[in-house]
């Protein structure tokens, strides 16, 4: 793991950002709970809701391994919060697809995570202004285009 050099402004941006990360994360996962979720079954439920996916499909989609959504697609069908339909394209490979318990669980996490979010914004605009949040969030893509650019010519 790369350690954040927090000596420079830079650095201790980044060192900032790992932080909000973090507990961007940890606060979620809060939210998530009394909805019967994790933050990793909240996001394939979203994906899901969609339009109805295989599992390498939707880890393509969420930027993440095979192996973990299929963890997270088999817990979900075994708490009957998603299934398994069969797909018109492809004999094996089925379609993970939400049932009326997963639309229900969905729409109490997204509710909660709505108002939790409208809790950040109002105690930050205590803290700050609204005006400060355009330009943080301007910087905040402008830094992650900048490392995803970096990433992808070092891989070149």
């Amino acid at each position: 793991m790369l350690s954040m050099q927090a000596t420079t402004p830079l650095g201790q941006l980044l060192a900032e950002a790992s932080k909000l990360d973090s507990s961007v994360h940890r606060g979620r996962e809060t939210v998530a709970r009394p909805a019967g979720l994790s933050v990793a079954q909240g996001r394939v439920l979203e994906r899901v809701a969609e339009t109805p996916m295989t599992v390498a499909s939707l880890a393509r989609r969420l930027a993440l391994t095979r192996q973990s959504v299929q963890r997270v697609a088999d817990l979900l069908v075994e708490e009957g919060v998603a299934e398994l339909r069969s797909n018109p394209d492809h004999k094996r490979a089925k379609l993970l697809a939400l049932t009326r318990s997963g639309e229900q669980r969905l729409e109490a996490l997204q509710q909660a995570e709505t108002a939790w979010l409208e809790e950040l914004r109002h105690e930050l605009v205590a803290r700050t202004s609204e005006e400060n949040i355009d330009p943080a969030i301007e910087l905040l893509r402008l830094i992650r285009e900048a490392i995803e650019a970096k990433s992808s010519q070092t891989e070149d």
